[in-house]
């Protein structure tokens, strides 16, 4: 069921414990949502909507076998993957940490750390997610999923789904991050990362002009140590 409120006393009482910035929770084994109306959360009805999509995920793997291996990285990643919630300032977040050298990595995303960054640790979960079906496929998150309902833990269902040991797409994970969102921080700039463009570009021309040279160069000298 959904409830919808519009008295922030009731939605509390319902709700229960509830982080600060929370506006909305799903309930596990009663598969109940409780929600704070637009208004009372001051969000607009395409926001409130995507909130909904995101809780309703959490009803969906509530439903699964072996709910307690799932990680919060995989649940939260899932929920805001699906309900497109997965935005450029997440991306952002994620790119001005690669720089910090201060990713969190999935091991320790088991639990989402209420303390820690949680705009950090909700964007590399949906990150991670993004990284599951580009290395692995549209059909992953089903294939995980069939997994479970064979009774296997989330680490087991994930290591026979991507045939590989979960190591293995944890380094994935951190190589995806690099590779796609390194430099998104230069959107944060604005009108001025158009400015930087053209002279990024040229710089980059430039650099590999120089490091083919260098290779060009290495060949030749190999060459002549060869016919020496």
């Amino acid at each position: 069921s959904i409830h919808i409120t519009n008295d922030l006393s009731k939605f509390n009482k319902m709700a229960g414990s509830v982080p600060e910035w929370g506006i909305a929770i799903a309930k596990n084994k009663v598969n109940k949502i409780i929600m704070q109306s637009p208004n009372l959360a001051r969000i607009s009805y395409s926001k409130f909507k995507k909130v909904l999509k995101h809780e309703l995920n959490h009803i969906y793997i509530f439903q699964m076998p072996r709910y307690e291996t799932i990680p919060s990285w995989f649940k939260e990643g899932l929920a805001m993957y699906y309900s497109n919630e997965f935005s450029i300032s997440h991306k952002i977040e994620i790119s001005n940490f690669l720089w910090k050298q201060k990713i969190v990595p999935l091991t320790k995303l088991q639990t989402i750390n209420k303390h820690d960054n949680i705009t950090l640790q909700y964007a590399e979960s949906a990150a991670a997610i993004e990284s599951l079906i580009y290395y692995y496929g549209e059909n992953i998150i089903i294939k995980i999923f069939n997994n479970l309902h064979l009774n296997q833990t989330f680490e087991l269902a994930l290591e026979n789904a991507i045939n590989t040991p979960y190591i293995n797409f944890q380094n994935n994970f951190q190589l995806f991050l690099n590779e796609n969102y390194k430099w998104v921080f230069l959107l944060k700039s604005g009108k001025h990362f158009f400015v930087i463009l053209p002279f990024m570009l040229i710089f980059g021309f430039y650099y590999k002009s120089y490091k083919n040279k260098k290779i060009l160069k290495l060949w030749q000298l190999e060459e002549e140590l060869d016919n020496y």
